[in-house]
């Protein structure tokens, strides 16, 4: 310490010395003087020390907060690992799924076939029996008014008293 007070008081008095050759002016370097300097350096230090001190408790915050990051990210990526075998089981869950509805869908067109060739035959046989309706209308059209005159006069017969 005493060797660098020495060498700032020297550097000191080399500076006077060129301010005098440059500005031909006298600047004189007093214990006092030298004094208040050293204390405003111990100022310049003390601010720069406090300044370091609460970096380094920073950086300390910063290590422990990335040390309890790195357990998340392990314990995450355990987790992840069981999702991802999850999701492994029910992609194999679906592809047999998805196999099994195709056979189905399979299944369903051939007896789709089957069933639109039964609604075919059942329209063509409506389409008779429509017609043949109709022929039985025509041919029994002239017939009716006289069963309603028959059916008529039957209920007009009453039984006689003997």
């Amino acid at each position: 310490l005493a060797a660098s007070c020495a060498r700032v008081h020297a550097s000191a008095v080399a500076a006077a010395s060129d301010y005098l050759h440059v500005h031909r002016r006298h600047v004189y370097l007093t214990p006092s003087l030298f004094c208040t300097y050293l204390e405003d350096v111990k100022a310049v230090f003390s601010d720069k020390w406090s300044s370091l001190q609460r970096t380094g408790a920073d950086l300390s915050d910063a290590l422990s907060n990335l040390e309890m990051a790195s357990h998340h990210v392990d314990s995450m990526r355990a987790e992840l690992q069981g999702k991802e075998a999850k999701l492994h089981e029910a992609e194999q869950r679906t592809a047999q799924l998805l196999n099994s509805i195709t056979a189905c869908t399979g299944l369903v067109e051939k007896k789709r076939k089957v069933v639109g060739g039964w609604s075919d035959t059942v329209a063509d046989q409506r389409v008779q029996l429509r017609q043949l309706e109709m022929a039985v209308d025509e041919t029994l059209s002239p017939v009716v008014p006289l069963l309603d005159d028959a059916a008529a006069a039957i209920r007009l017969i009453t039984p006689r008293e003997g």
